[in-house]
């Protein structure tokens, strides 16, 4: 049996620990883990790819990632799911919120057809021209179908 009874607090850090070396991340990979420039970068671009890691000295994107900040929270779900509140001030004074219980992409929240396809076409269009890529993924639809694979 474990003392649980005699621990006082486990510290732990997440996506925005240490918040100032979040604002600036100075390699794609640290912008993977910098929730204050994915942040930035989805309310700039609607979106995040592959491609969104190539400019990382936006200065629009790190001007707005300065506005960010987070305050941690008990979730219920977590770690099954990663739940997530956001409220933003507005300069005319009014606040959004916006909570969600169960992340995207987890397998009570599913990505639909449509997103996942759209979600390949980006990032395969990166490398491959738009005839390629949406062979590729016709291919793969069809995989069970096919006798030979290739591109």
């Amino acid at each position: 049996m474990h003392s649980l009874f005699f621990v006082d607090e486990v510290p732990i850090s997440f996506i925005c620990d240490p918040l100032e070396a979040k604002y600036t991340p100075n390699s794609a990979y640290e912008a993977k883990f910098s929730m204050p420039f994915l942040m930035a970068l989805g309310f700039f671009d609607g979106k995040i790819t592959l491609e969104s890691y190539e400019n990382l000295k936006r200065e629009e994107v790190l001007e707005f990632a300065q506005k960010i900040s987070y305050e941690k929270r008990k979730s219920q779900g977590f770690p099954k799911y990663f739940p997530g509140h956001l409220e933003a001030s507005l300069q005319d004074g009014r606040i959004i919120q916006k909570d969600i219980f169960i992340n995207k992409g987890n397998f009570n929240n599913p990505l639909s057809f449509e997103e996942l396809k759209a979600k390949f076409l980006a990032n395969a269009q990166i490398y491959l021209d738009n005839a390629k890529a949406n062979k590729i993924l016709d291919q793969i639809i069809n995989l069970e179908n096919l006798n030979h694979f290739s591109f």
